[in-house]
């Protein structure tokens, strides 16, 4: 056995330089596409995406839950959070948020201390969308707009001025969204350049699936990175960065008493994950018509995107993806050429969810895409049963297995108080070794016009806990599902 062992690492360790410098060298490849982008800092030099993090806890549960448990961060901040979201609407997790800054201004000013506290967010309403500006400045809001906007607290409630200066919370609001479809989707918080939450929620009402990962490490300051290169842009923040050998990488393991099946909390190598930070800028035409009329153009040479059509290239055993909708082409082309090659994939997605905005971005919808990769891979499982040909010698296609989400019954229900009715978590498991989380979706308004941010780990203990995790919070909350491929007695030879 001790002798299997250094060829198995040796293989693991050349797999993830392949899948890395491929990568590296299609995004390279694309550069001179992208020299409009904003943001586009890390053109000329790839290198600076590739990090290390250290996991803390990854969450399961409903937007509402998942910003329950990054309140406390909040509260306990020293000196800047950052909150960065898509869609902003009054809610209990706007509460949440508006509560505990009341309780650090209460803190900040018992401690004589300022605290930065900065909101962006690219939605509110269809109107607020129609009437902003496309500039990439943005708009920022003034102190009077905060509790009735926003049902934020207002500057008082905040702030304090003392014979040294102010002392409390200074907030700033701001939002960016470019017409007409370009929303900008990233979520995080980060806390004290320190530590940062990513979930998949809104700061919204949706009762949706979500799931959130606490990072800390490296990382954090690719985050900070991307804020200020985007969101502070002209008004940049005060540089507070503090070396990687200052940076608190100790494993934050949030609030306690959570209800432990809702919570996986990492306990193995928690501060060494390679890592590959992943923003995708947004774009304003695409070249947009129906997908169900022509053939798509293609994506958008995002780093984001190249990751995902990367790794999906040089899949080798299974691909296991949860996306909200699955209407991008260039997604769906590359998980069926996984397929041809003999690469098991299994998708978790939802039905009739934001179906107005999927006609509008994609002209079609997630039904209708299911439906044509599960043809397109039963034509391939009937070609491959009938051509027998040993010299031609066809690779076996792989299983393809489809679950909608449904809302749990209540004998079904796992330790959820409220039961989400539609599944938003995004994430995608290869080969059960690279695991990527962020905002990104399988639609094509993630990969063609949105903004999006997401964080690759290579790491087989972290894909397969994660992916465990969510597995056991479906439980009751997927229909049987639709199966093309072999029989799992068939599918254990191959």
């Amino acid at each position: 056995m001790s002798n299997s062992e250094p060829a198995m690492v040796s293989d693991s360790s050349i797999r993830v330089k392949t899948v890395i410098d491929a990568f590296f060298e299609n995004l390279q490849r694309s550069s001179d596409q992208a020299a409009n982008d904003n943001p586009d800092y890390w053109i000329n030099n790839p290198q600076t995406l590739l990090t290390t993090a250290s996991i803390g806890n990854f969450t399961i549960g409903t937007g509402e839950h998942i910003i329950k448990n990054v309140v406390p961060a909040i509260r306990s901040a020293e000196y800047e959070v950052l909150i960065i979201t898509c869609f902003w609407a009054k809610s209990a997790s706007q509460k949440l948020i508006s509560d505990s800054l009341r309780s650090l201004a209460n803190r900040a000013r018992a401690e004589k201390r300022l605290v930065h506290v900065t909101i962006c967010f690219s939605s509110r309403s269809l109107w607020q969308k129609l009437a902003h500006t496309s500039s990439l400045h943005g708009e920022s809001y003034p102190s009077s707009k905060w509790p009735a906007t926003f049902g934020l607290p207002s500057f008082e409630q905040l702030v304090e001025r003392v014979e040294t200066g102010l002392i409390g919370v200074s907030l700033s609001v701001k939002s960016i969204f470019v017409k007409p479809f370009s929303v900008m989707h990233p979520k995080f918080i980060v806390i004290d350049q320190k530590q940062v939450f990513l979930p998949s929620c809104n700061i919204s009402w949706e009762n949706w699936f979500e799931g959130c990962i606490e990072l800390g490490g490296d990382v954090v300051a690719n985050f900070v990175e991307f804020y200020q290169a985007f969101w502070a842009q002209s008004d940049r923040v005060k540089d507070t960065t503090r070396s990687s050998s200052d940076r608190d990488t100790s494993n934050h393991t949030g609030p306690t008493g959570l209800t432990p099946d809702l919570i996986y909390r990492r306990g193995i190598n928690a501060h060494s994950v390679p890592a590959i930070f992943l923003p995708s800028p947004h774009h304003v035409n695409p070249h947009f018509h129906p997908t169900c009329l022509l053939s798509a153009p293609s994506a958008p040479s995002t780093p984001l995107n190249i990751f995902l059509l990367t790794i999906f290239e040089h899949a080798r055993c299974s691909i296991y993806i949860e996306t909200p909708n699955l209407t991008s082409p260039p997604a769906l082309d590359a998980l069926y050429n996984c397929l041809k090659r003999g690469v098991n994939v299994e998708i978790i997605t939802s039905s009739r969810m934001m179906v107005f905005e999927q006609l509008l971005t994609a002209g079609t919808v997630t039904e209708l895409c299911v439906q044509s990769l599960m043809k397109r891979h039963k034509e391939l499982m009937r070609r491959y049963a009938i051509d027998q040909d040993p010299e031609i010698a066809l690779p076996r296609p792989g299983s393809l297995v489809i679950h909608y989400y449904k809302p749990a019954d209540g004998s079904d229900r796992v330790h959820m108080e409220i039961e989400p009715v539609k599944s938003h978590l995004k994430i995608a498991i290869v080969d059960e070794h690279i695991t990527v989380l962020g905002s990104g979706n399988m639609d094509r308004a993630s990969w063609y016009t949105s903004q999006e941010l997401g964080v690759a780990f290579f790491s087989d203990d972290l894909a397969k806990a994660a992916q465990a995790r969510v597995t056991k919070a479906l439980i009751g909350r997927l229909n049987e599902g639709t199966m093309s491929g072999w029989k799992k007695s068939e599918g254990s030879q191959q």
